[in-house]
């Protein structure tokens, strides 16, 4: 089973601290509650890993992780602290080499209205079997379809994930 305990305390440092407490609501507390509970069940096997919070880049796809293995994705929790924009947070099955903005198909999209954050959880985990990697665009569905990177300041995010 995956051990969600490895990563509790990581999680819980970066919400009480890595996070704006402004934008900080119980929502991310029940987002915790929600991946330990999804995560700790005797479904699901691998090594619990937590990427972030970092700054999620507007120009191209940045990588999470590269290497063809199989990987379930639980959680992702984004963070925009841009006051004047909304922005769409995409993840693609891809490296960033092979995804582009805009054209490429990808397999999670977050909606973040400014100033806010999001949460979303996966109760089955969605699978990803070539790459990890992820993009910034403007919450606009021009924005997004065309690849259009934000103009105000990039987003936060943390991805859940096991190996």
């Amino acid at each position: 089973m995956a051990n969600f305990a490895n990563i509790a305390n990581q999680l819980e440092g970066a919400i009480n601290t890595q996070l704006t407490l402004a934008r900080t609501t119980q929502g991310v507390w029940e987002w915790y509650n929600a991946l330990q509970k999804v995560m700790s069940s005797n479904r699901f096997v691998g090594t619990p890993v937590v990427y972030g919070p970092v700054t999620v880049g507007d120009t191209d796809y940045a990588n999470i992780e590269t290497a063809a293995a199989s990987r379930l994705v639980f959680g992702i929790l984004v963070d925009n602290s841009n006051a004047a924009e909304a922005v769409w947070v995409t993840v693609a099955d891809l490296t960033a080499a092979n995804a582009t903005p805009g054209t490429d198909l990808f397999n999670i999209a977050v909606w973040v209205p400014s100033a806010t954050m999001q949460m979303v959880v996966f109760a089955d985990g969605l699978s990803f079997t070539t790459a990890l990697s992820w993009y910034a665009g403007t919450g606009t569905a021009a924005g997004l379809e065309g690849g259009t990177g934000i103009t105000g300041t990039n987003p936060t995010g943390i991805l859940v994930y096991t190996e």
